[in-house]
């Protein structure tokens, strides 16, 4: 039998300031075969979703499809529409160069819960915004068929940051309104500081010294805005992309991942990932294979 293919959806022209919107039925009648099953982007992506229902998963998670709904996909995540659904609305792909091409704009994208937790998927109902969402994409999807000149970036790139700010606006106190600025802030500075030294199998308190603050000071910032501690995110978020490579990396073998991801022995990496999720590395990479057949 063959076995499904996890492919990686790029940019297409590629190029570091890259934009585009479509609705997703579009996208789907471009490429079925692909987006049905699961793939990576090296993009990020926004969903609006304005009819129909369904399941999106997003890094193993289903996602219920509602209309008025929006979801945020990192670079990087695995993500599938559901094949048996029919839904419609908004996909807006972007790289993080094209939104990124000031200061301002680059630490608002790094701060925002939108893209730095994969371990929590920024889905929310758009409510009263939903009209004025839908309605700049609509201007976006305009723009595109207009004639190119030197200003089309900075409008496509006007409305998107309009669109990043509104969905800030209306998820972001849901986030924070229980918690502290500050305890948020250590804890966004860890979560992105682990997405870029994830492969490196550093131990919490080498976080903390990174961050300048004690490890103390970490946990209880992380007990206080999320009711757990940075240790267990760690080891949630390794598990996450040990998933990814199992899922994505189909040629390679479990000692490549192993390597790949820092650890010494494979051995241990095979049990760190059966305490965790009571299957064998392989026993995972088989169940996605049997669910995708």
């Amino acid at each position: 039998m063959k076995e499904p293919q996890v492919f990686q959806h790029t940019c297409t022209p590629q190029k570091n300031h890259q934009i585009s919107v479509r609705t997703i039925k579009e996208l789907l009648n471009h490429m079925p075969r692909q987006l049905h099953q699961p793939h990576r982007s090296n993009f990020c992506i926004i969903h609006l979703y304005t009819e129909g229902h369904g399941i999106h998963q997003v890094d193993f998670k289903d996602i219920a499809v509602k209309p008025g709904r929006m979801v945020f996909i990192s670079n990087g995540q695995v993500h599938n529409f559901d094949p048996h659904a029919d839904y419609d609305g908004f996909a807006l792909m972007f790289t993080d160069a094209f939104f990124s091409r000031a200061d301002f704009y680059r630490q608002f994208l790094h701060k925002s819960a939108m893209y730095h937790d994969p371990l929590q998927p920024f889905y929310f109902d758009t409510g009263d915004r939903f009209e004025e969402l839908s309605s700049l994409l609509g201007y976006m999807m305009q723009e595109q068929k207009r004639r190119v000149d030197e200003l089309q970036e900075l409008t496509l790139h006007n409305y998107l940051a309009n669109i990043l700010f509104i969905a800030e606006r209306k998820y972001g106190p849901l986030q924070r309104k229980t918690h502290s600025p500050g305890d948020n802030g250590v804890v966004a500075r860890f979560k992105t500081l682990v997405n870029t030294h994830l492969m490196e199998q550093w131990p919490v308190k080498q976080y903390a010294r990174e961050l300048n603050i004690t490890q103390r000071t970490l946990e209880n910032a992380f007990v206080k805005a999320e009711d757990t501690t940075p240790k267990k995110w760690l080891t949630e978020r390794t598990i996450l992309e040990i998933k990814r490579h199992l899922c994505y990396e189909e040629a390679l073998p479990i000692k490549g991942i192993s390597d790949r991801l820092g650890f010494k022995e494979v051995s241990n990496f095979v049990k760190f990932f059966k305490t965790e999720t009571g299957l064998t590395p392989a026993g995972f990479r088989s169940s996605l294979k049997q669910v995708q057949e």
